[in-house]
C-alpha cells in the first residue's frame, strides 16, 4: 500500500511538472531574467543604405547619410575610409540616430544617420567608404562605396 501511494504520488507530480510552464531563476541575481531583454522576437538582421553616389569625388567637407531599418535600435554604427587596405579616417556615427517616426512598418523600425566628413585634412586618394551596423543580436550589416578625395585641386595621383 506505502508503495503505491508512492507511485500515485510520483505521477501526480510528473504531471504537475509537465503541464506546468518552467521559470529558470538566476541563483546570484534573482529579478533578474536570463534572457537579454535587447533581443527581438523577429530577429531580423539589420538593412542598411547610404545616400552617397558611387565613384563621387569630394575636394571639401561632405555629409555621408543613411538610413538603417531593424526590429530594435542598433547596438553600433561605425564608418571608416580605407586607402589601399589601410585605414586613414574613421569613426561612430550611434550618436546620430535619429528615429524616423513616419515609417510605417509595424515589424520594423527606421533610423537616419549623418556624419561629416573632413576631407581637407586628407591626403588625394581613392578610398573605400564603408558604414557598419551591428544590431543587438548581433547580426552585421555593411556597405561599401568608392570615393575620390581632392582637397588639393591638383589633380589626382596618376595611380587613382
Amino acid at each position: 500500500m506505502e508503495t503505491r501511494c508512492w507511485r500515485l504520488a510520483l505521477a501526480l507530480t510528473s504531471i504537475i511538472l509537465m503541464s506546468s510552464s518552467f521559470t529558470i531563476i538566476d541563483s546570484v541575481n534573482p529579478t533578474q531574467p536570463l534572457i537579454n531583454s535587447n533581443y527581438t522576437i523577429s530577429n531580423q538582421q539589420p538593412t542598411l543604405t547610404i545616400q552617397s553616389v558611387n565613384g563621387a569625388t569630394y575636394i571639401d567637407n561632405f555629409p555621408i547619410n543613411g538610413t538603417i531599418w531593424d526590429d530594435a535600435f542598433p547596438s553600433e554604427l561605425h564608418w571608416q575610409l580605407e586607402e589601399s587596405g589601410e585605414i586613414i579616417y574613421q569613426g561612430s556615427a550611434i550618436n546620430t540616430l535619429v528615429e524616423n517616426l513616419s515609417w510605417q512598418d509595424p515589424t520594423t523600425n527606421s533610423w537616419s544617420f549623418s556624419v561629416e566628413i573632413n576631407a581637407t585634412g586628407l591626403p588625394p586618394c581613392a578610398c573605400i567608404l564603408t558604414v557598419v551596423v551591428i544590431d543587438v543580436e548581433q547580426q552585421v550589416s555593411q556597405v561599401h562605396h568608392l570615393l575620390f578625395i581632392n582637397p588639393e585641386l591638383n589633380g589626382l595621383p596618376p595611380n587613382l
